[in-house]
């Protein structure tokens, strides 16, 4: 019988940051954004809603190195920040099948990415952001995947599910 390995993406997968740091940094502001989807060609392997929302705060290093963290709903991430545009990257691997009589392992990574652009409007209204959330998911090389794929919890690998998303600076 094979076993698959269940797992759920949320807008990623958490990461820390060196709190003892945490003097240094200069929050850039608050946005809550929502996200359509553009792109889902997983399958059952990550459950996709149609529509996604999230508020998250951004704040960067006052020494001017580029980088960039978030926290939502209670997960922080480290990223870089470039002219406005940040960017927030997560790798891991799984293990979708268990090796059983018959097949090898499947092991599988996942690329999580947000991004984001902050733009500021002239009438000195709220910031704005637009950008995308995106997973993606690819065979680990030497692996047996096919049962993932033939019946199993993937439609396809690689694959990949993508949102646009979009929001406002909360005040």
């Amino acid at each position: 019988m094979r076993q698959y390995a269940l797992f759920t993406t949320v807008l990623l997968v958490g990461g820390s940051w060196d709190n003892d740091k945490a003097e240094t940094r200069e929050l850039v502001g608050e946005f809550e954004v929502g996200g359509v989807l553009v792109e889902q060609s997983c399958g059952d392997a990550m459950d996709a809603s149609e529509r996604i929302a999230s508020d998250f705060a951004l704040s960067v290093d006052v020494d001017a190195t580029g980088r960039a963290y978030m926290d939502s709903s209670g997960s922080a991430f480290v990223g870089t920040v470039v002219d406005g545009e940040y960017e927030f990257q997560v790798s891991q691997n799984w293990t979708v099948v268990q090796a059983s009589t018959g097949n090898e392992e499947c092991y599988v990574t996942q690329h999580d990415v947000f991004y984001v652009l902050i733009e500021a409007p002239d009438d000195g209204t709220a910031r704005t952001v637009s950008g995308y959330q995106m997973t993606e998911f690819e065979a680990i090389a030497g692996s047996d995947c096919l049962p993932a794929v033939s019946g199993g919890v993937f439609r396809a690998l690689p694959c990949r599910v993508e949102y646009i998303v979009s929001g406002d600076e909360i005040l």
